[in-house]
């Protein structure tokens, strides 16, 4: 039954939906519809197992019994995954992510909401639909809770990209509220920010609507200056930032690559538009089934301070390692209580090619004091490090210390936190120099000899495996443009620099 009120709309057991503040009125949120009929939306809750992997079932809200059918281990996880706007529950992205969740967990249950008849623009109708969508899906919950005789939800997970971050929490919102029961965890993938960005906490998704709420945040740029589609404000238990939340690696490519790879127009145009935006489940999903050394992000009080290395040691200062992606929550239960009111707000750095999360590395360059390296003066140009392990076949590929050129000043230290392949403890290093030199600026000319620099080491720290290692250069050479200079340990037990007293 539908029943219009003057400022609210009803549908049943799913409730009422008012368009009064703070669903409307401000500038956030200038127009607000009230959302469409179920019949309209047409919602479709297909579930996975391993027993129903490639032929789902529809989850029927009207027949309570023939949820039996499904097959649900009311022992194990059961993960709810929604999509955004324009979009729908068959897209590659989410038949990828529900793939990895049954992979990871073997006996767990995958319901994938499918709203694609409410995701249309225009875009205030669709961020209104998912309101009913979110009770709906509470529903569902409800009934597999009901129907299996679950003892509580701290096994249901919903996961949620754009508008269906801000729909799992309206799920979690009317669990609590109809039902009286918390959900176990909400994972928000750039939450959209359109329509939710400084709205009251109802409105969005917010700490409250799960026991545990993680953020990953990846296009967090103003939407009106900059056409950033994700919310930039922390709204859970944990945020993450990714390369400071903004613009990630890759993303810098012509449409015609994105074209190529989705293999349609249609959506490699829209990947292309969106690249940030997407960027945030593509990294979930590689990070589902990294259970083996799963990198760190670390709480920072801003990403300019966890670039520097100011933030690199965890448990010290008041700086969290908490585990990034899906294997978030195991690491947040023992880093703090759960009772705290306080956002952490953690930083990670990824690359922009396949695998996109690395483990974390901080290297300092300290250019030495000697009369040599006095005497040639400082250099401006850019260190590019490959890293090995134990085993020579384990090593990064060549990252770089900077993305802009640096000033490397006798006497004086240089320190970036970079992401790079997992060597395991490193065992060498390989550096190289590239010089950059001005046309225009005779000082910058190096006629007479190649440009260098002399480095009287480099100390490399690894976030996941909490070491710290000191390497020298072989024969205490100075590092050439277009040569490659090799750092090691044993080197640093003869260091014979001709300090300056």
């Amino acid at each position: 039954m539908i029943i219009a009120i003057t400022d609210a709309i009803c549908y049943g057991v799913y409730g009422c939906f008012s368009i009064a503040p703070p669903w409307t009125g401000d500038t956030e949120r200038p127009i607000t519809y009230f959302p469409e009929s179920p019949s309209i939306i047409n919602v479709k809750f297909p579930i996975f197992n391993k027993n129903n992997r490639n032929n789902p079932q529809l989850v029927d809200l009207n027949d309570p019994d023939k949820i039996k059918n499904y097959r649900i281990n009311k022992n194990a996880k059961l993960f709810v995954v929604t999509h955004g706007y324009l979009e729908s529950g068959d897209r590659p992205w989410i038949m990828n992510m529900v793939n990895e969740l049954l992979r990871r967990e073997k006996d767990s249950s995958v319901i994938v909401i499918d709203w694609r008849g409410g995701s249309s623009p225009p875009y205030a109708k669709a961020a209104s639909n998912i309101r009913l969508v979110g009770a709906m899906a509470a529903h569902v919950v409800h009934l597999i809770y009901e129907e299996y005789h679950l003892t509580n939800l701290k096994n249901v997970h919903f996961i949620g990209h754009s508008l269906g971050a801000h729909l799992s929490g309206y799920a979690g919102y009317h669990l609590k509220h109809d039902f009286g029961l918390n959900l176990g965890r909400i994972t928000g993938l750039d939450p959209a920010e359109p329509y939710f960005s400084q709205t009251d906490p109802i409105v969005r998704l917010d700490r409250t609507d799960a026991e545990y709420v993680d953020v990953i945040h990846t296009d967090a740029k103003p939407f009106v200056s900059s056409g950033g589609l994700g919310l930039a404000e922390p709204c859970g238990h944990v945020d993450f930032y990714p390369n400071g939340g903004h613009t990630q690696p890759g993303c810098n490519q012509r449409v015609e690559q994105f074209i190529e790879e989705r293999e349609s127009f249609f959506w490699g145009v829209q990947t292309y538009l969106g690249c940030d935006h997407v960027r945030s489940y593509e990294l979930f999903t590689e990070s589902i089934n990294k259970n083996d050394k799963p990198p760190y992000a670390i709480t920072c009080e801003n990403y300019e301070k966890y670039l520097s290395g100011e933030c690199f040691s965890c448990g010290m200062n008041d700086q969290h390692c908490i585990k990034f992606g899906y294997n978030s929550y195991e690491s947040y239960q023992t880093n703090r209580d759960l009772t705290s009111s306080e956002t952490l707000n953690a930083y990670i750095l990824t690359v922009g090619q396949k695998p996109y999360i690395r483990h974390q590395y901080k290297v300092t360059v300290n250019v030495s004091d000697s009369i040599e390296s006095r005497v040639h003066g400082g250099e401006v140009g850019k260190l590019k490090i490959i890293l090995y392990g134990q085993n020579d076949s384990l090593h990064t590929d060549g990252m770089h210390f900077s993305e802009e050129p640096r000033l490397f000043e006798p006497g004086h230290s240089n320190t970036s936190v970079i992401a790079g392949n997992d060597v395991g403890i490193p065992s060498r290093a390989i550096l190289e120099w590239s010089y950059s030199t001005n046309p225009l600026n005779p000082l910058t000319w190096r006629l007479l000899k190649s440009p260098r620099i002399y480095l009287a080491d480099i100390t490399i720290e690894s976030l996941e495996y909490s070491t710290r290692i000191r390497m020298c250069p072989v024969l205490h050479e100075p590092v050439v443009e277009g040569s490659k200079s090799y750092f090691n340990p044993k080197n640093c037990e003869s260091v014979s620099w001709n300090m300056v007293e």
